[in-house]
C-alpha cells in the first residue's frame, strides 16, 4: 500500500538538494517519474547529469516528450557518449511524424491509412494500442472489424 503513497513537493525539492550520489539522485528521479512528479523528476535527473551521462538522454526524452524538440536536441547532443540518446530522439520523431502523416490520410478516406497507423504503433511498443485504434475507429465508422 504504501508505494501508492506520494510525498508531497516538499520532499522532492529537498531530495533534489540534499542526495549524496549520483545513484540516489537518478533512483529518485524514477521514483519521481513514476508517481507523475514530471517537474521534480527533470530536477533529479539534471543534477544527476554532471556525473551521469544516461541521465541527459532522459532528460532529452523528457524535452521531446513536452515538445521542446529544440531543448531536446540539445540535451542528447551534450549526451553524446550516450549515442542512444540520440537515435531514440530520432525514432520517436520519425514515429510522431509518421502517425500524423497516417492520420490525415485516414481523415481524408485513404483505404490502409488506419491500418498502417495501428501497425506502426504496434511496431513503437504500444502492447495492443494500434490494434485497439482500429477495432474502435472501425467501429465507430460502421465497418466490421476483421479477425485480429
Amino acid at each position: 500500500m504504501r508505494r501508492l503513497f506520494c510525498p508531497p513537493a516538499g520532499f522532492w525539492d529537498a531530495a533534489t538538494r540534499h542526495a549524496a550520489a549520483t545513484s540516489d539522485h537518478t533512483a529518485l528521479a524514477r521514483a519521481a517519474h513514476d508517481r507523475g512528479r514530471y517537474r521534480h523528476a527533470f530536477d533529479l535527473y539534471r543534477a544527476a547529469a554532471a556525473d551521469h551521462i544516461f541521465a541527459l538522454g532522459i532528460l532529452a526524452q523528457m524535452r521531446e516528450r513536452a515538445g521542446d524538440h529544440e531543448g531536446a536536441e540539445q540535451l542528447a547532443r551534450a549526451a553524446a557518449g550516450h549515442t542512444t540518446a540520440m537515435r531514440d530522439l530520432a525514432r520517436r520523431r520519425e514515429q510522431e511524424s509518421a502517425e500524423r502523416l497516417y492520420r490525415t490520410a485516414a481523415d481524408v478516406g485513404h483505404p490502409s491509412a488506419l491500418h498502417d497507423l495501428a501497425r506502426t504503433r504496434e511496431r513503437a511498443g504500444g502492447s495492443g494500442r494500434g490494434t485497439d485504434l482500429l477495432r474502435f475507429r472501425l467501429e465507430a465508422d460502421g465497418r466490421i472489424a476483421g479477425p485480429w
